[in-house]
């Protein structure tokens, strides 16, 4: 399920979100910014995301919100990345 996520800064180090098992791609749901919210990825990378309810995504899916990714890897989702 798509639960509510606040980052909290680590400035000396990357902050990582993925899987329990950190092995393969679709693991976890992935990260959900949906219209009307605003937020930041920074320093961050999203690994083996991006399938919900048997759908394959990306890592992070953007839908009508105001997005800003800054030094952001997104590796190994379920779904090629789109703009």
């Amino acid at each position: 399920s798509w639960e509510k996520c606040r980052q909290i800064s680590v400035l000396t180090a990357v902050v990582t979100f993925t899987s329990e098992a950190n092995t393969a791609a679709g693991q976890w749901d992935g990260i959900l910014f949906r219209a009307g919210s605003t937020g930041a990825l920074t320093y961050a990378t999203v690994r083996y995301g991006g399938t919900w309810n048997g759908s394959a995504y990306g890592d992070v899916v953007v839908h009508g919100a105001k997005v800003t990714l800054d030094h952001v890897q997104l590796l190994d989702s379920a779904a090629a990345p789109t703009a």
